[in-house]
């Protein structure tokens, strides 16, 4: 998990460097559709029509956000597209990792410690690619990139909380869709921007996919007869009832 992870952050800014942002971040922000493969393939993960519903909204409101308007950039194509698609791939897998993790009933704490340890085994290549860099920056660029990686670390923690509690085909696209529309209310208060027809669209859809996704669990988990270990649990106590009875007569 924490080589996936800090092997496309290192990817990423090495993309940064030779591409356009705004054609990086919509080929990563794709991710959530490995994560999703990955769950209904591997651990079986199902969810009713609604969630579905939800799930199609989500990705449809990152496609949404992905849509520039500066899309005539002559670098359109390049060494940046292949690293974009590798961090997308690296993320993907991370997510899938850590819903993989919570299944094997490893807790919170140990899942996001070892994460950190293994990410912390890149640290040389990191060093390694700013060794030919010089090393006078003003006080802002490690500032920022500490806030950065304060608020990479945080977010993490909550998505290993988030995957261990709940569908990894449902918290992968929820957590990308809602992300982009609180970048958009900073921008608006910050900024005074007002949001494109594709970004305003895309906040009704995040919103409402993520709202359906929550509404579809809240609603199965409501229900008794949906929970398979729940009826397991019942099946088991119903049969020590039958041979307390046969074991009467």
């Amino acid at each position: 998990m924490g080589l996936t992870g800090a092997a496309g952050q290192l990817l990423l800014f090495n993309a940064l460097t030779v591409g356009p942002a705004y054609l990086i971040f919509p080929v990563i922000s794709i991710s959530p559709v490995i994560t999703v493969a990955m769950a209904m393939f591997f651990l079986g993960e199902r969810i009713s029509r609604l969630g579905a519903l939800g799930v199609g909204a989500a990705l449809a409101a990152i496609v949404l956000f992905s849509i520039s308007g500066g899309s005539e950039d002559k670098n359109s194509t390049g060494p940046w597209l292949l690293l974009s698609i590798v961090v997308c791939v690296c993320w993907g897998v991370q997510a899938f990792l850590m819903k993989k993790a919570s299944n094997q009933h490893i807790n919170d704490g140990s899942i996001f410690g070892y994460m950190t340890l293994s990410g912390l085994l890149l640290v040389p290549v990191a060093l390694l690619l700013v060794s030919g860099s010089r090393f006078d920056f003003p006080w802002e660029a490690p500032a920022l990139s500490g806030a950065t990686q304060i608020l990479n670390a945080v977010g993490a923690l909550f998505l290993v909380m988030a995957l261990s509690r709940g569908k990894a085909v449902i918290v992968a696209p929820c957590t990308n869709a809602l992300a982009p529309v609180l970048t958009i209310v900073l921008s608006l208060i910050v900024y005074s921007t007002l949001p494109s027809i594709y970004s305003f669209i895309g906040v009704l859809l995040a919103l409402t996919g993520s709202t359906l996704m929550v509404y579809s669990e809240e609603k199965r988990g409501s229900q008794p007869g949906d929970d398979s270990d729940e009826q397991a649990g019942g099946k088991v106590g119903t049969d020590h009832v039958r041979e307390r009875e046969l074991a009467s007569i």
